[in-house]
Parts: C-alpha cells; sequence; structure tokens
C-alpha cells in the first residue's frame, strides 16, 4: 500500500493532466457544436447530442494511452533504478493507471449528466461509456498500455513500427473489405470478409467478453513476466 501511494505521488502531475485533457475535450466539443450550429443553421441543435462526452471521452482515453506507454519507460527505469523492487513498481503502475481511467470515466460522467438535461432529440449514443462494458475496457487498456511499454523496453523503440503496422491495418482494411465483399471480387479481402461475418454471428455477448477477458488476462502476464525480467536501463 505505501508503495501505491508513493507512486500516487510521484505521477499526480499525470493525474492533473488528465483533468486538464478532459477540459480541452470539453472546449473541443463545445466549439464542435458551435459550428455545427452555425454551418447547419439556427434549426441544428447539437447541444446534449452527446459530441462533448465524446470529444472528453476520446481525447482523455487516447491522452491515456500515449502518456501511460510513455510512463512505463520513465518510472520503470527511475523507480527501479532507486531500489523500487520491480513487483512493487507493477503493483503501483497498474494502480495509478486504473485512478487515470477513473478520473477520465468519472469526468466524462459529469459531461453527460450535463448534456443529458439539454435534452437532445438525437445524437452520440454513449450508453456503453456508462454500462459494465467499462469494466472490460478498463482492464483491457491497462494491460494494453502497460504490454505496449514492456515491449518498447524490451526491444527498443524500433518495435514501434510493429505497433504502428498493426495500427494502419486496422485503419486500411476494414474498407478494402467491405469494398472487396461489396463488389463479390473473390478475392482474399472479399474470402476474410465473409469469414469474419460467420465468425461474428458465431459470437454472442458471452463469447465475446469471455474472449476478451482472456487476451486481457494473455496480454497481462506476458507483460508482467517481461518486466519481471528487465534490466535497467539509463
Amino acid at each position: 500500500m505505501n508503495t501505491i501511494m508513493k507512486q500516487l505521488k510521484v505521477r499526480r502531475d499525470e493525474m492533473l493532466f488528465d483533468i486538464c485533457i478532459c477540459m480541452a475535450g470539453a472546449a473541443l466539443g463545445v466549439i464542435g457544436c458551435l459550428i455545427g450550429e452555425y454551418m447547419g443553421g439556427r434549426g441544428e441543435n447539437l447541444w446534449g447530442s452527446g459530441i462533448i462526452t465524446f470529444c472528453v471521452f476520446l481525447l482523455g482515453m487516447l491522452a491515456l494511452a500515449i502518456t501511460g506507454i510513455s510512463s512505463v519507460l520513465f518510472h520503470f527505469n527511475l523507480l527501479v533504478g532507486m531500489s523500487c523492487t520491480r513487483k512493487d513498481f507493477l503493483k503501483g503502475f497498474i494502480a495509478v493507471t486504473l485512478v487515470r481511467f477513473l478520473i477520465i470515466y468519472g469526468c466524462s460522467g459529469i459531461v453527460y449528466l450535463v448534456e443529458g438535461c439539454a435534452g437532445a432529440a438525437s445524437g452520440v449514443d454513449m450508453s456503453i461509456v456508462f454500462s459494465m462494458l467499462m469494466v472490460l475496457i478498463i482492464m483491457a487498456g491497462t494491460a494494453v498500455i502497460l504490454f505496449a511499454g514492456a515491449c518498447i523496453l524490451k526491444f527498443g523503440y524500433k518495435v514501434t513500427w510493429v505497433f504502428w503496422t498493426v495500427w494502419m491495418a486496422a485503419c486500411i482494411l476494414p474498407s478494402r473489405i467491405s469494398s472487396a465483399m461489396s463488389n463479390h471480387t473473390g478475392s482474399i479481402f472479399d474470402r476474410l470478409g465473409k469469414f469474419m461475418v460467420k465468425a461474428a454471428d458465431a459470437f454472442t455477448p458471452v463469447t465475446a467478453s469471455a474472449l476478451g477477458v482472456f487476451l486481457t488476462v494473455v496480454l497481462s502476464i506476458i507483460s508482467i513476466m517481461m518486466l519481471l525480467r528487465q534490466d535497467v536501463r539509463y
């Protein structure tokens, strides 16, 4: 417990940063609503549509992912190099990351309640953010941040090219697969799309959640094993 409290004190600037980022997301959402009203005319009412909550949540999560990975690199070498054990570092880091997730979650919830007072007829559905699915998302997010940081510590920054390739594939492949399926090209993308549709039909919320938990546990175990054997590098 003392280790966790010490890391909370050492990394309090990150938590303040999360609050500032959420405020910046809210400001961005307000500007988006103003621009939308101006472009759409007076009949366009975007207030209470969920756009501001979406900006707060998205910007907060994006900032957490980037700074969380950077924090693994910096604080592992700093704390372990100053006689903190690797196990204590892991306990503290996971606790701090969960607290940061809760801060972003809390800020998003406050904005969501405020937006709900506006009572817009339609908009962005943010109900998923405040469902039990968020428990799995927070756990998975913590595991991914820890895994990415551990990989960079172990293999250096060259491994970021692998992450970049995976990210670009995730961004580009869906549109290619969708286009191939629509035109029935018979290509590998068309066959891959049909396979993915069949696989998706076979999944239920329970099996999808079970798979998510399994992947989260696997990433967590791999990350922990890597960090327990990681040398300090200055």
